[in-house]
């Protein structure tokens, strides 16, 4: 794990390409909403329907909090505006597919590799980092198993004296 400026994190995959190293944090009320999404094809339980009907206005906070973390952590500027454009375009479309398209909104923000996936049915292609060479100046973050225990180095000192 390669921490750069501002906290963003990379994680080295091969010799020329990154991943994503940051999680996103959601508030409960977001995650509740999450869950209710990715159970409203259930008709025998209509609580998570009702549920995301009554908390449909939520969408529009998630899709700010991702917006903000991936300014601040994706860095994919014309995924994101894509994301943002297809949102206005289908704010009031049918509930279901709102829902299903905010599930898939958080490949968007998942650690690891960077995967496509569908928004308002539309394709949004991954961002692929190809520059390793951003980590040079990096900090190194060798975490243990368990993740109790971390050393850091940093990578722009070494050669110094």
């Amino acid at each position: 794990m390669f921490e750069l400026e501002n906290g963003r994190r990379r994680m080295l995959a091969s010799a020329k390409e990154l991943q994503k190293g940051n999680e996103i944090v959601l508030p409960v009320y977001l995650t509740t909403l999450l869950y209710h999404s990715k159970n409203v094809h259930k008709l025998d339980e209509p609580e998570h329907l009702e549920y995301i009907q009554k908390h449909r206005n939520e969408f529009k906070d998630l899709l700010n909090l991702v917006s903000e973390f991936s300014q601040k952590y994706v860095l994919a500027d014309a995924n994101l505006e894509k994301i943002k454009n297809l949102y206005a375009d289908n704010e009031q479309a049918d509930i279901e597919i709102l829902a299903n398209s905010f599930i898939n909104l958080l490949t968007f923000t998942a650690l690891g590799a960077p995967a496509a996936f569908k928004f308002f049915g539309k394709d949004i292609d991954r961002k692929r980092y190809t520059t390793v060479s951003e980590i040079l100046n990096a900090t190194l973050i060798h975490q243990s198993i368990t993740g109790l225990y971390e050393t850091r180095i940093d990578l722009s000192k070494l050669g110094e004296d």
